[in-house]
């Protein structure tokens, strides 16, 4: 996930900072050190950081030879857990099995793609320190069908989408409701706790049936949200029952989005992640603070991963050099600040991997799984 304008590949360092964007205080009762995030990396193998980036273990026990990773989530624990989505089908680790095993799916189903919902808190441990977000569930998008697990990836429940060709999802909880977004061409659908009618929420969007819409969720806030379109950012605060059109671009900003994120409290920034005019170059990083003032922090950029209820837990992995034919080489990690995600710093190179997930650690008995009992809903 990646911004343009701090981190250049100028000098020898990997730190960049960049002047004047401040986003303000991140509310929350403490913060999480950085190192104490859970970090995966995923592509042809699969990595793991105990220690936010600051060493790596490779995490191949009970991984298929031929799997090739296409999305990974990290959850929240005492104990490092992941669920890693594959050429090879869906899998799971667990730190106190100590291996990936695989998920087993009530239905036949192609997936595309991973979402980790966060549930806010504020709850106190014994070891005194506040934690503001914890995992609440996965969803998993597929060709035919939206499933849901809140216990890692043992039992799932599935209902099926209202139209063909969802391609993306983003979504949150607001404490109470779990809401998420489908992305589709010439529409945006809405669903509550997997439970309802599907509601089409795009009101206010330039859909034409040939346009697709890019959107991200607030985690702990999804009724609000920013969708982009072409080169138009959009936002709603109701869900999606209304869109408007909030900030237009020159054509300085971004081209070609490839990813979004939105993060917040207050304000919501958007995170944008762009292919760049030049074939040989890697994707862009720029942010919108409040989705309309942008700036570029980051430069060849492969992915972004936010823990987004703690202050010091957004991550970028980036190239820091390339093979003869512009290919990424050699990547590294660096690391900023919710509140100033403008100023990066390097935290060390990574050993490999495209995809890129974070989670908090968390004292014993911190995770409690929220299990919805519903198996199918047409």
């Amino acid at each position: 996930m990646r911004m343009g304008g701090l981190v250049r590949r100028a000098a020898a360092a990997a730190c960049v900072v960049a002047a004047g964007l401040c986003l303000g205080a991140w509310a929350q009762p403490t913060q999480v050190p950085f190192e104490e995030h859970y970090l995966w990396l995923a592509g042809e193998t699969v990595f793991m950081s105990p220690d936010g980036g600051t060493s790596w273990q490779e995490m191949v026990t009970g991984l298929p030879e031929t799997a090739r990773a296409i999305d990974i989530v990290a959850l929240p624990d005492s104990g490092p857990r992941a669920l890693l989505l594959t050429n090879d089908g869906l899998l799971r680790y667990e730190h106190f099995r100590g291996a990936w095993a695989p998920c087993a799916l009530p239905a036949r189903d192609r997936l595309r793609q991973l979402l980790c919902v966060w549930e806010p808190t504020a709850r106190s441990f014994d070891d005194g320190r506040a934690y503001t977000g914890k995992g609440r569930a996965v969803y998993a998008l597929g060709e035919s069908y939206l499933w849901r697990t809140g216990d890692g990836g043992e039992t799932w429940m599935y209902r099926d989408l209202p139209v063909a060709g969802v391609w993306r999802i983003t979504g949150g909880c607001d404490g109470g409701r779990e809401i998420v977004y489908l992305q589709s061409p010439g529409a945006v659908h809405m669903c509550i706790d997997m439970h309802g009618k599907w509601r089409q929420r795009d009101g206010g969007l330039p859909l034409d049936g040939h346009t697709s819409v890019m959107a991200a969720a607030i985690p702990n806030d999804p009724v609000r949200a920013y969708a982009v379109a072409g080169r138009q950012v959009y936002a709603t605060q109701s869900g999606g029952q209304q869109w408007q059109l909030i900030h237009e671009n020159d054509g300085t900003g971004w081209a070609d989005p490839l990813d979004a994120w939105a993060l917040g409290p207050l304000p919501g920034t958007l995170y944008l992640r762009w292919q760049v005019s030049n074939p040989m170059a890697l994707p862009e990083l720029s942010i919108g603070v409040e989705g309309k003032r942008w700036q570029a922090v980051g430069v060849d950029t492969i992915d972004l991963a936010a823990d987004p209820f703690n202050d010091e837990g957004l991550f970028v992995v980036r190239c820091a050099e390339k093979t003869e034919i512009g290919t990424p080489g050699k990547s590294e990690l660096l690391r900023a600040r919710l509140s100033d995600p403008a100023r990066w710093e390097a935290v060390g190179p990574v050993p490999g991997g495209s995809t890129l997930a974070v989670a908090c650690r968390l004292p014993e008995g911190a995770s409690t799984p929220v299990i919805m009992t519903a198996m199918h809903n047409e």
